[in-house]
């Protein structure tokens, strides 16, 4: 029997899922995921001062901390093994598709997994189960990321592009599921 959080898929590595608070480990974890999946994921999106400000500004400890403080988010980091591979952040608060601006509903602004384990699907399933109270789940994504065919496999559909108001000089688009 797998521990509640984990899962295991034939073929596949067992990964177990847990909520976190701002620890010294935690916040290591979490800034060192960040900057080499960002660094994978717009790995030629982005010019290369672009990147690195985008990931010095979003994965240092105080913007970390903040985030992972703010009682209207929720952290979860993916462990294989002892080794994090993976994290999200749902949240609340914020822009979210106007398609569904009326109904309450929750975010995952974060969405980031290492490629080894990026179809892995245990991190989106918990994800899923946290947003389980909410009339709709959203996500945005850029549009050529491998990851909608994951979300679009959970139910999620395109929404229309995203006014994603971050540092990333790149199309978003919303995924929603309702």
């Amino acid at each position: 029997m797998l521990p509640p959080g984990s899962v295991y898929l034939q073929g596949m590595e067992k990964i177990d899922v847990k909520f976190v608070v701002a620890a010294d480990k935690v916040l290591a974890e979490l800034a060192h995921l960040g900057r080499a999946i960002a660094a994978e994921k717009y790995a030629g999106l982005l010019q290369t001062d672009l990147l690195e400000h985008y990931i010095n500004n979003k994965f240092n400890e105080r913007a970390l901390t903040d985030s992972i403080n703010n009682f209207s988010s929720q952290w979860l980091v993916a462990y294989a093994g002892d080794e994090a591979v993976g994290f999200a952040c749902l949240s609340s608060k914020g822009k979210k598709p106007p398609a569904i601006s009326a109904q309450r509903s929750i975010g995952i602004t974060l969405y980031y997994m290492l490629q080894p384990y990026d179809k892995h699907p245990a991190l989106l399933e918990k994800c899923l189960g946290v947003a389980a109270p909410n009339a709709a789940v959203w996500v945005a994504e850029y549009v050529n990321s491998p990851l909608l065919t994951l979300f679009e496999q959970y139910g999620f559909n395109k929404a229309g592009a995203a006014e994603y108001d971050d540092e990333l000089p790149v199309p978003f688009v919303y995924m929603i599921k309702a």
